[in-house]
């Protein structure tokens, strides 16, 4: 694509990676992704993708909320279902990258953290989506107290280590 007049070392995708959170849009953004990569010669560990409100699944969000509404139970958040696809696409696509060291994407653990040792650069893939919801389409999100705190140390470890720390987070809202 670029050859050998510009090539990047990394590139960060800052959410909206599909239109509506579907598992056949993010089969497509992968296969985007792939040809984006290995058209600067990088491999997928080379890849920092975090979510936007468009990677929010709002019929699996809202299919959620009606599931604990028959079982009368209180649904949980940040309302895990909504992400179900974006979760399945992150974990395949960083399990066939090699040394990649990040992707992780659970319950819990809804972001990740990049390391990339060669580069002495670790990328704090933060999620604005934990409050969007089907009843909050165009919430602006928020990051929330449980991640920010849960990136205290890891980026504390890697500021003595002289690393270069970039943090990576969608804002805005679902136009």
């Amino acid at each position: 694509m670029f050859g050998s007049l510009w090539s990047p070392d990394l590139v960060v995708v800052t959410g909206d990676v599909a239109e509506h959170g579907r598992r056949r849009e993010y089969e497509a953004a992968v296969q985007a992704f792939d040809d984006l990569l290995g058209g600067f010669g990088l491999s997928r560990s080379r890849l920092v993708m975090v979510p936007g409100a468009r990677d929010v699944n709002m019929a699996a969000c809202r299919s959620y909320f009606d599931t604990c509404e028959a079982d009368e139970v209180e649904p949980k958040s940040p309302y895990w279902p909504k992400w179900r696809h974006f979760a399945v696409m992150i974990e395949s696509f960083y399990a066939s990258a090699a040394g990649a060291q990040g992707g992780v994407f659970a319950v819990g653990q809804e972001w990740s953290l990049f390391p990339i040792d060669d580069l002495n650069l670790v990328v704090a893939a933060m999620n604005s989506t934990m409050d969007v919801t089907h009843d909050t389409p165009d919430a602006r999100g928020s990051t929330g107290p449980d991640q920010e705190q849960w990136f205290t140390a890891p980026i504390a470890d890697y500021t003595h280590r002289g690393w270069l720390r970039l943090c990576a987070e969608r804002s805005g809202r679902r136009a």
